[in-house]
């Protein structure tokens, strides 16, 4: 039975975890309250038996894993108490790692593949120099060798639990290759030519690659090459050389592929007879100072030339196809062919006419051109009529009045379609223009009138006038070879009658001239007068008759009035005839125009002899201013030549005769005054028109 001490003692120890393949301590801690711990016994191998008896101990376990521990301690009583605690042996990693060998002047890559079956991986440190100095801790490294050669890489991995491995291997940096070529710039178009002269310390070259396109893809394998580029310009070729190691150069140069130049010209198309100037409109890139540096010309008519922009003269007129090479200071060339064209010249003719002075000439184009090998017209016209007036025309066929007569060399340049110009010069006669004219007399006038006219007109010889032609205005006319010719004129009209005249003279030659004069004739109007009398008859009692003007076309007027009166001018006059003596009286009425044309009227008018008279029946000679006498008043009718008045008192006695008409009687008888009454008168006395004696009886009072 257990002693009752024991639950007051401590049992316990410690240990430390470690790794696999490695001892695992552990040292005893156990306590007892009074007296001594005197035995340690350890069972390590959880199988009840004592393996160790110190008081600390170490044991290895041969694998890793969870193990129990039981430590007894007893005391000097031999009490005895046991703690069974669980351990870890923790396993070790496995280092390793892979690498890829490197060429000079490349870095060595090495990456950790350590593993450990639990736990985690903390630490990868690597030792590259072989000096046991750590000098990288990253999973994973490179590091750049500054020569060729072999080296060792060692590699420690420490896990979570501080568990450690250690792996050396040997790394080898080869000798890199020197890549270089040789090559042979070209044209557009033509093969670039490249040799590879590279090299390497050590070891072979087993591979030459050439990348011409500056894609990265390899487009060439071997150590020579050629290659075409489709466009000039500056390439890059990548030559890349690798060793039987795998270590590789790789070089790049600049070829330059020389561009093609563009050969080019123009010539433009001449008329036959003139040069051909060729312009060379050859280009060429600027790539390496290129430039053109020689032309080869072929006209395609046997002609050549090296001249850059050559001229040649063509000896007939065609489509001439032409040749120009050209070559660059790089030896690149091009050759370019197109086609030169000479035109034709018009062939120039025309038909000129005899023609008059001043009279249209009637020009005929009778010209021509080929259309034998390129088509063609003509297109313009220009005359130049030869004339000192400077007569010219654009029309083909134009029509020209000379102004002067004479042969004149006419000039007719003819211009193609493609402006190619021809002329030729032909004589034209023009024959004198007569020059028209005339003068008349008996011009103007009352109508009628006979105005005759006289041709003055003239021509240059050897030219004669041969026929005159008279056109009056009214469309009368008098064709003749006289230049004199007569017209007798009539005018019934209210107004002048102008008549112009035209004179047309022709020359033996047919030229013609006319000369006209407008209004050249005046035929005046005459006027018509007529007239009546408002009334017809007058009589001493009324001797006035208005005069109605039925004139016509007439300005002006001129009465006479036939009784010695003086003349009107008034357009219908009024007039009072005198009344002492009867008859006819004829009255005149001139019509007359502004021009001075008359016309004349007549007519005769009666003055009828009525006698009037007026016997007053009552006087009063009493003294005063009054009717002081009696005197018959006679106003009309009657001869004052030829006149009684008698007094007769009532017995019958004349006591007063009167033989003038303005003595009356006073009512005195031999001087006495007679007495109031009344008393007989008598009247002889004669009318003026008839001669007829008359005799009026009446008595007359005397008052005072």
């Amino acid at each position: 039975m257990q002693s009752p001490f024991i639950r007051y003692q401590w049992r316990t120890f410690t240990f430390v975890n470690n790794c696999d393949n490695e001892a695992v301590t552990f040292t005893g801690t156990s306590t007892v309250s009074s007296g001594t711990v005197n035995q340690t016994l350890w069972d390590v191998q959880s199988d009840g038996t004592v393996d160790y008896t110190t008081a600390n101990g170490s044991h290895v376990y041969p694998n890793d894993g969870m193990f129990n521990v039981t430590h007894i301690a007893v005391t000097d009583q031999g009490c005895r108490d046991t703690i069974t605690q669980a351990i870890t042996v923790y396993p070790l990693p496995v280092a390793d790692f892979s690498f890829v060998n490197s060429c000079d002047n490349g870095a060595i890559t090495f990456t950790s593949e350590a593993t450990v079956s639990s736990g985690t991986i903390d630490q990868t440190l690597w030792d590259v120099q072989s000096d046991g100095t750590i000098d990288y801790t990253a999973a994973n490294g490179s590091h750049l060798y500054p020569t060729d050669g072999t080296f060792n890489i060692m590699h420690i991995v420490v896990t979570n639990q501080g568990c450690r491995d250690t792996v050396t291997q040997s790394v080898i940096v080869s000798p890199l290759p020197v890549a270089d070529f040789s090559f042979v710039n070209n044209c557009d178009n033509e093969a670039v030519t490249f040799t590879a002269t590279s090299t390497v310390s050590s070891g072979t070259i087993a591979q030459m690659l050439w990348d011409v396109q500056s894609d990265n893809t390899i487009d060439y394998t071997g150590a020579n090459g050629s290659h075409v580029y489709p466009t000039d310009g500056i390439f890059n070729v990548t030559h890349i050389v690798v060793t039987d190691q795998g270590c590789r150069d790789t070089i790049t140069q600049s070829i330059m592929v020389y561009p093609l130049p563009v050969a080019n010209w123009s010539a433009a198309s001449v008329c036959e007879g003139n040069q051909t100037l060729f312009n060379d409109q050859s280009t060429v890139a600027l790539l390496d100072n290129d430039a053109i540096v020689q032309w080869q010309w072929l006209f395609g008519d046997g002609g050549s030339s090296t001249v850059q922009n050559p001229i040649h003269t063509y000896n007939e007129e065609n489509v001439y196809t032409g040749q120009l090479i050209v070559t660059t200071n790089h030896g690149c060339k091009d050759t370019f062919s197109t086609t030169a064209t000479v035109w034709p010249l018009p062939q120039v003719n025309f038909s000129p006419t005899d023609v008059c002075l001043e009279f249209l000439t009637d020009f005929q184009d009778l010209s021509t051109i080929s259309n034998d090998h390129t088509p063609n017209s003509n297109v313009q016209w220009t005359w130049n009529f030869g004339d000192p007036a400077g007569g010219i025309s654009t029309l083909q066929n134009p029509s020209y009045a000379y102004q002067q007569d004479g042969i004149f060399n006419v000039q007719l340049q003819v211009t193609s379609a493609n402006g190619c110009v021809n002329s030729a010069t032909l004589p034209v006669t023009v024959h004198p223009k007569p020059q028209a004219d005339f003068t008349g007399v008996n011009l103007s006038g009352c109508s009628p009138i006979c105005a005759v006219l006289t041709s003055t007109s003239v021509v240059n010889n050897p030219s004669s006038i041969t026929g005159y032609t008279w056109t009056l205005s009214d469309g009368t006319v008098y064709t003749s070879n006289s230049p004199t010719a007569t017209f007798c004129l009539d005018n019934e009209t209210d107004a002048t009658v102008y008549y112009g005249v035209l004179l047309t003279v022709e020359t033996n030659q047919g030229c013609v001239d006319s000369h006209s004069e407008q209004n050249y004739i005046a035929v005046y109007h005459n006027p018509v007068a007529s007239f009546y009398a408002n009334p017809g008859q007058v009589s001493t009692v009324d001797e006035t008759t208005e005069l109605v003007n039925e004139s016509l076309y007439a300005d002006s007027y001129l009465w006479n009035f036939g009784d010695g009166s003086p003349a009107s001018t008034s357009a219908n006059p009024t007039h009072a005839f005198p009344n002492e003596q009867g008859g006819n009286y004829t009255i005149t009425l001139v019509a007359s125009t502004n021009e001075g044309c008359r016309d004349t009227a007549v007519i005769t008018i009666e003055l009828l002899d009525e006698l009037i008279f007026y016997i007053p029946n009552t006087f009063t000679p009493d003294g005063d201013i009054y009717n002081q006498t009696f005197q018959p008043v006679f106003t009309a009718g009657y001869d004052k030549y030829d006149y009684i008045l008698y007094i007769f008192n009532r017995w019958g006695e004349m006591i007063f005769e009167s033989h003038d008409a303005s003595v009356g009687w006073d009512g005195t008888y031999g001087g006495t005054k007679c007495q109031e009454g009344t008393y007989t008168w008598k009247i002889e006395v004669k009318t003026l028109l008839s001669d007829e004696r008359k005799s009026f009886v009446g008595h007359i009072n005397l008052l005072r």
